[in-house]
């Protein structure tokens, strides 16, 4: 039978207390356009190098989004903690714009204030999750 000394336990807890201290917290982004507009929207996007996965592609990606649907355009990870990146929220992308064929889009897409901003999953032994969410109605939009 194995004993262990008061000691040893205490510099074991030690230990996995400063193993589990010093991990790089992980954030999750992720970047969704809800369409209430009777119109079909194109976002067009590509994040920069250091953003996207290994295996992804340097070319600029599709996404439609009918009208009346929610989806996710782009969800990429990072180290960090939940925070609202105000002014900086599309560090990540090269670029990035929505359109449609049947109309034009008279908001900014690139203004944070467009965006509504949500902590959906916070923790400390989790990865955090942030939305940065933009919601298009027919008045964003000019046939």
């Amino acid at each position: 039978m194995i004993y262990i000394t008061v000691k040893a336990k205490i510099v074991v807890t030690v230990l996995l207390v400063v193993l589990l201290s010093s991990c790089d917290p992980g954030l999750i982004n992720h970047y969704v356009v809800e369409n209430k507009s009777e119109y079909v929207i194109e976002a067009s996007f590509r994040l920069k190098s250091g953003h996207r996965k290994f295996d992804a592609s340097d070319t600029i990606q599709i996404v439609q989004i009918l009208p009346q649907t929610i989806v996710e355009i782009i969800e990429y990870g990072e180290i960090g903690m939940a925070h609202n990146k105000t002014q900086q929220f599309l560090e990540a992308f090269d670029t990035i714009t929505l359109h449609s064929i049947d109309a034009s889009i008279k908001i900014d897409v690139r203004n944070w204030a467009n965006w509504k901003y949500e902590v959906i999953k916070e923790g400390l032994f989790s990865i955090d999750e942030v939305e940065y969410r933009l919601v298009l109605n027919n008045k964003d939009l000019k046939k």
